[in-house]
Parts: C-alpha cells; structure tokens; sequence
C-alpha cells in the first residue's frame, strides 16, 4: 500500500467518525428546537367544503400554539393525525416536516361513496371504509343513495360492491335511482323507471345477474308492459323470476330460465316493498 492509499483510508476514517458523532448529536438539538409553524393543508381536489383550516384549527386547539414553542419531541404527531382523523368528515391526515422546519398537516376531507337513509330516520355519507359522516345542510354531494334498516350484521356496506359496479357502467347508471337493503339482507335495485324493483339477493355474480336483467328489460317488458310486474329477480342463478303485479301465486312456482322464452310468471317468494 502506497502512503497516498494510506492518507486516503485515514481520511476517510476520520470523515467517517465526525460523521457518526455531528450527524447524531445535530438531531438530538434538532429535536430539542420547536417547528418553526404549523401549515394546515386540505387538499380537497372536488370542491366539497367538508372542513375548513379553521375547523382543523379549532380541533387542535392549543396544539396549534404548542408546536411552535415546544421541543419537537414533545409533539406526538402521530397523535395529531390519529385527532384529526376521528372528526367524522375526515378521510385522512398525515404530517410533513417541511425544508424550512416547519410542520405541514396535510388534510383530505372525507370521500363519501354513498349517502345512507335509515328507517329509523337517521341519514348519513360512509366511505369506502365504512366511516360515517353526519348528513345536513352543510355536507352535500352527489352520490348513489341505500336506504334499509340497518344493524351490526347488516351494514350498507353490503351494498357497496353493487354501486362500483353500477357506476362502471353507464347504462346502469341512468338505469338506477337508488339501492334498498332489506331485513333479510336481500339488496333490492330501485330502478329509475318507476313501477318495479329488482331483488339482487347478494352482492356476488353482479356480471351476470345485470345481464339477465338488461336482457329481460329488452326483450320482455317492451311487449309485456313496463307495469306488468312490480318485482324482478335475479338473485338465483340462471334465473329470472318475475311478481305480475296483484298477482295471486299459485301453488306451484313458475321459474324463467335464461334463454327460453319468457312468459308472464307468478313468483315463489312474496312481493317485498323497498
């Protein structure tokens, strides 16, 4: 080894220890100097005016003032995100130390996928994580609307997976007016062609239970009557099953089968009003 190869490696050693020494302690005084402020953000691409910075201001109360004069490890910022996040019209909240050692709390108002109407008289917009959010004056966007009595084991979660796959389609989305969910957890389609419902039973085979039904909205009821039947169902597989309105069932069942030719039905179940 040369003495330049030598004078390289004790430089680099002593590079490599002033680092280990200057890089910790500068942290530690780092930790022990306030933020130099605090920036509330919401980001609210959609306009929806959910919550203002004066609403995350007022919920963080003295906090606002403590991070600007307390040592940066005595703010909790995990906190601050975990007490932002439990205002119902939160979606989320996450905190930035920005370059100038400021602190940025970054705020997302809540993304409603459905606006809830209870029998009980409660109404409120869930997100795709089930959180609810108070409906009123103040909070109103446009979104599908589930209506059904509705308990532990029977969320309008439920009904969720049938609104994606609605509005991925855009026939079904001027087809429905709203989704009911009834007391044996059936989900019913309110369609926006008044006079009918559609009983989906669960929220599985949503491909082809829609097919079914668009097949029988093109080739029966243009010939049948829109008014014929006050109930469609598809819930059973390869099937539809159509209630003729003031119908008296028979004893007997009668099933439509996918691809036979479809008569006017009676029904095997009772007629169930959303």
């Amino acid at each position: 080894m040369t003495k330049q190869s030598v004078i390289r490696c004790i430089l680099s050693l002593v590079m490599l220890a002033y680092l280990c020494v200057c890089i910790p302690l500068f942290n530690i005084q780092a930790a022990n100097e306030p933020y130099k402020g605090l920036e509330i953000n919401v980001i609210d691409p959609d306009n929806r005016r959910f919550v203002t910075i004066d609403d995350i201001a007022s919920e963080l109360g003295p906090l606002t003032v403590d991070v600007e004069k307390s040592p940066r490890n005595a703010i909790d910022t995990r906190s601050i995100e975990a007490l932002i996040r439990k205002m119902d019209n939160i979606e989320s909240a996450n905190c930035i130390m920005l370059n100038n050692e400021a602190l940025r709390l970054d705020v997302v108002p809540l993304r409603p996928v459905a606006r809830v109407f209870e029998n009980s008289g409660k109404n409120y917009y869930i997100n795709r994580a089930g959180k609810k959010m108070q409906g009123g004056p103040r909070f109103r966007v446009d979104v599908p609307v589930i209506t059904g009595a509705f308990t532990a084991d029977r969320s309008p979660m439920m009904a969720v997976p049938v609104i994606d796959h609605i509005q991925a389609d855009p026939a079904l989305s001027a087809l429905t007016s709203a989704i009911h969910v009834d007391a044996r957890g059936d989900i019913f389609l309110l369609p926006a062609v008044r006079g009918h419902v559609v009983n989906l039973g669960d929220a599985s085979a949503l491909t082809d239970k829609f097919a079914r039904l668009l097949k029988f909205y093109q080739d029966v009821l243009p010939v049948k009557g829109w008014e014929t039947y006050d109930t469609l169902y598809v819930k059973w597989r390869g099937q539809i099953v159509a209630h003729i309105r003031d119908y008296k069932p028979e004893p007997s069942p009668v099933v439509v089968e996918e691809h036979d030719d479809v008569d006017d039905v009676g029904t095997m179940l009772t007629s169930v009003a959303p």
